[in-house]
């Protein structure tokens, strides 16, 4: 059971990550009169590296989830743009010549998209609307109120370079409608406990979060399947005695609680992952 609710957070959190699943290449051709179409009612955005290797130009186009077409732009041939579509969208890539088309394409987060072929549609140019800023709010982080969380925080201990897993519950508190405390049980490997507390509080906005003393910003805000809310914050903070940028990645849900830490150096551009809460009830 264990290695199963590991394997579901596993690929949650792969689900809402901002890096997600990279590499996918391959070559598009593209029939005059015809376009392709990639993805379409998928739970993530994801992007498109297009590389015009052949002779005639290619108007790129996203179909968002409500039904609205937006123009990319056109694609000359010998010409490299890239191209992000939204959660639920699909990229429309579109023969305008009368030879066959040809795109090298590189998709970001491409995992399970389909794809096919149809007649070209006309273009209708509505310029891209802007994108709203992610927000959260009391009622979005109102499943952790119970008392009855159990799990583990897996941590990355920097002297040995190992990680070490403390078995741990919590009691989560809604304080006020923007204002959560977590209340930790650690039990240490000579089976003390070690109590703590975390106090987080939304902006007025919501765009922003306080946790801990540390201020971040929402980076991104969706819903998967199982009604679990998947957040990402990012802000400064120190770690390590050392400057860095914080993420966490949070999952809740009515029977899930996960929280993943993870820093960046200044000195690099990876994130490493600091700690993992993971609890269920």
């Amino acid at each position: 059971m264990k290695n199963l609710i590991a394997s579901l957070v596993a690929l949650a959190l792969l689900a809402c990550s901002p890096a997600g699943i990279n590499g996918l290449r391959s070559q598009v051709k593209i029939e005059v009169g015809k376009q392709f179409e990639l993805g379409g009612g998928q739970l993530l955005g994801f992007r498109v590296e297009a590389d015009n290797v052949g002779p005639v130009a290619v108007e790129i186009k996203e179909k968002t989830a409500n039904g609205r077409v937006e123009m990319k732009g056109t694609l000359p041939p010998g010409q490299k743009t890239t191209a992000s579509f939204g959660l639920g969208s699909k990229a429309i890539l579109v023969n305008l010549g009368q030879r066959e088309a040809k795109i090298d394409v590189n998709i970001s987060n491409g995992s399970g998209l389909g794809m096919g072929y149809a007649a070209a549609e006309p273009s209708r140019q509505i310029p891209p609307a802007a994108p709203a800023a992610p927000r959260v709010s009391g009622p979005d982080l109102s499943p952790v109120n119970a008392k009855d969380w159990r799990g583990t925080l897996t941590y990355l201990d920097y002297g040995t370079k190992k990680l070490v897993s403390l078995s741990t519950e919590l009691r989560g508190q809604m304080y006020q409608a923007d204002r959560v405390i977590l209340h930790f049980d650690y039990e240490e490997p000579n089976k003390k406990h070690v109590l703590g507390t975390d106090d987080l509080t939304i902006g007025p906005d919501g765009t922003r979060v306080r946790w801990a003393g540390t201020d971040f910003a929402v980076k991104a805000k969706q819903y998967l399947p199982g009604q679990i809310l998947c957040l990402v914050l990012e802000g400064p903070g120190q770690d390590d005695n050392q400057s860095v940028l914080i993420r966490k990645t949070v999952l809740l849900g009515p029977h899930l609680f996960t929280v993943r830490k993870q820093v960046q150096f200044a000195s690099d551009t990876a994130f490493v992952q600091r700690n993992l809460y993971q609890f269920t009830r």
